[in-house]
């Protein structure tokens, strides 16, 4: 983890140096995404801060969306269901307009996780179905599996044990 917070502080110095915005967003976001995972979602305020100003200078819609798919998915680990959701359904407006499918995936398998969370099974399994479409067609094959292993985990909550079986099989 230590490394790969020094190589983002370091792609984002760079590309920050060359005024390359996409790249700076880009490391700025995973970076924040990494420092929220090791030492909480207060820790990333000022990251936060930094990338939402570089996202707007940039202003590429997929850039913002992404970003809010982030902001969501760190929402959802907080517990803030509904700010987590918000999030999801804000990068999903503006794919809309500016598609991008493996994003699409992203917030779609986020809302699933959300409904997972809800205990909304069949809200949970449209997202999931949709995530693990979106993903395959965009060739995300970790993102795939991700989804097709948590499908696996719906279908064993609600005791269809043989769908369960063959979406944890696909998965590997």
């Amino acid at each position: 983890t230590d490394k790969a917070i020094a190589h983002f502080q370091r792609s984002a110095s760079l590309a920050a140096e060359c005024k390359d915005l996409e790249r700076l967003c880009r490391s700025q976001y995973l970076l924040m995404m990494i420092v929220s995972d090791r030492s909480g979602p207060d820790a990333v305020a000022p990251l936060l801060a930094e990338v939402r100003l570089s996202a707007t200078k940039l202003g590429d819609p997929h850039t913002t969306a992404a970003l809010h798919l982030h902001v969501g998915e760190m929402e959802g680990r907080r517990g803030m269901l509904r700010s987590a959701e918000r999030h999801a359904n804000l990068g999903l407006e503006i794919l809309r307009t500016y598609p991008n499918v493996w994003l699409e995936s992203i917030a779609h398998n986020l809302l699933f996780a959300l409904a997972l969370l809800g205990s909304d099974f069949e809200t949970a399994r449209e997202r999931g179905e949709m995530a693990a479409a979106l993903a395959a067609t965009a060739g995300a094959a970790g993102m795939h599996r991700s989804t097709l292993g948590n499908l696996g985990n719906l279908f064993y909550a609600i005791g269809e044990y043989e769908r369960a079986v063959g979406h944890f099989e696909h998965a590997l």
